[in-house]
């Protein structure tokens, strides 16, 4: 998505970040209710910065969200998706096998850097909060 929906200050070394609101609404939603995309995310190594992860929340929502839509509404119809899709047995597993898929093959010709492995792909709500990225 491009990035047209935040905005940055720069302050001499301090740079701040603001973002719409709706990605807070999404991330929070994520990790609140839906742990084990999460998880299928971090399982299928993709990443925020290549595209790799819209791709991975395209498939599994249903969306069809490109790097030229902007955050606010690619946000907005992701976490509309996210509130309709309801979290069992089944979604989790389906989930962890499209992740599977994509450990086989090279994801888009991406993949996360062995360094990358293990850290969580969005951060998280206290993490958020401590940036001052909190919805007003």
């Amino acid at each position: 998505m491009s990035n047209d929906g935040s905005k940055i200050w720069k302050f001499g070394k301090f740079v701040a970040v603001e973002f719409p609101e709706v990605y807070f609404r999404f991330v929070s939603a994520l990790h609140r209710e839906h742990p084990d995309l999460i998880h299928a995310m971090q399982l299928a190594q993709v990443e925020l910065a290549n595209g790799t992860a819209l791709d991975f929340l395209n498939q599994i929502l249903g969306t069809s969200i490109t790097r030229e839509t902007s955050m606010e509404l690619g946000y907005a119809e992701l976490l509309d998706k996210l509130n309709q899709r309801s979290r069992s047995i089944i979604s989790s597993q389906e989930a962890t096998e499209l992740a599977g898929a994509k450990i086989s093959e090279t994801y888009l010709g991406f993949k996360r850097s062995e360094e990358e492995y293990g850290k969580p792909l969005f951060p998280s709500i206290e993490e958020m909060e401590s940036k001052g990225m909190k919805p007003q």
